[in-house]
């Protein structure tokens, strides 16, 4: 379908696993290289979030191979044995959480934006909408129920995996929405 960031992970991913193991027929391919290609990323200084993210593409890759008939299956099943680096007892680095941004410097911050780009901060911080969410906002795709108005976005993060996403709209931000409305409900808010 449409080509996401997942893409540019895959070639990253390959990016470790080849020069290690390009010519390695695939069925020797098991837990212990795939250690050995954990090791490379923890190498490279990434975190071990990102390792473990950059493993289950390595995994996923065999998934499909399978799933093609062109991997026997005992290769991929035996790849699921391998453990993934846990917080504090690998040499991956660990990195801190990400916090939202603290209201004070938002509201610093507001003041120097433009007055719709403004409006949309505000809107994601009482909705809790995602930027692409926001940006692809429509009258078609609201809907007034009581004092809650409803947003079903037209696809989001998630849609790939059958995930309907329905984000509340409360008074606050529907006074806000209200002032960026337009009269053609298929045009963005």
């Amino acid at each position: 379908g449409i080509p996401t960031t997942q893409v540019r992970i895959v070639r990253d991913a390959l990016k470790i696993i080849l020069p290690l193991f390009g010519t390695l027929p695939v069925t020797e391919f098991g837990p212990l290289k795939l250690a050995l290609v954990c090791e490379a990323m923890i190498a490279k200084g990434w975190c071990r979030t990102t390792v473990i993210k950059y493993l289950w593409v390595a995994k996923t890759m065999f998934r499909w191979g399978t799933a093609q008939e062109k991997i026997p299956g005992h290769v991929y099943h035996a790849l699921q044995t391998f453990q993934n680096p846990k917080q504090g007892r690998s040499k991956a680095r660990e990195t801190p959480p990400v916090e939202a941004v603290p209201d004070d410097v938002v509201e610093t911050t507001l003041p120097h934006l433009p007055p719709t780009v403004a409006d949309m901060v505000r809107v994601q911080r009482l909705t809790g909408m995602r930027p692409s969410e926001i940006c692809m906002m429509r009258g078609a795709d609201l809907k007034q129920e009581g004092t809650i108005l409803k947003y079903h976005p037209t696809t989001h993060k998630n849609a790939h995996h059958g995930i309907d996403r329905l984000i509340a709209i409360g008074p606050k931000a529907q006074a806000i929405i209200s002032t960026h409305r337009q009269t053609d409900l298929n045009a963005f808010i």
